[in-house]
Formats: C-alpha cells, structure tokens, sequence
C-alpha cells in the first residue's frame, strides 16, 4: 500500500482528471499511472512518444476544463 498528501485543490484536480481519464476510481487511476511509468522504462522510442502525447493530451483537457471554470465565473 502506498499512501502520500495532496492539497485540496491538487485532489480536486486528480478527481477531475480521473473523471476525463475514464478511470472508475482514484486508486485504479494511480495503478494505470505508476503501471505506465515502470513501463516506459522498457518501451521503444515511438512507445514513449505516443505516451507523452497521451499525457500531453490530458494536460490540454485539464487547461480545458480550467478555462471553462474561469469563463463561467465571470
């Protein structure tokens, strides 16, 4: 078992991420992420770069859905 803090909002962040994800739960979000980081220690180049582009896409759905949250409280 692994356990570790996190701010209010950087859980409210992974909650939300989890939810764009489609993973069912945080721990299955976590276990996909750290199964995924041991295994880009082994992956061919092309491998590592679709992941990155992966992450890279969820990192703009984030910026997304941050941007919205501004423009609605405006």
């Amino acid at each position: 078992m692994i356990s570790f803090r996190l701010s209010a909002r950087d859980y409210e962040r992974l909650r939300e991420f989890r939810v764009m994800r489609g993973a069912r739960s945080i721990s299955e979000l976590a276990r996909a992420a750290v199964s995924e980081l041991i295994g880009s220690l082994s992956r061919p180049s092309d491998e590592a770069l679709e992941t990155r582009v992966n992450e890279l896409e969820g990192q703009l759905r984030m910026l997304a859905l941050e941007l919205k949250k501004i423009k609605q409280a405006e």
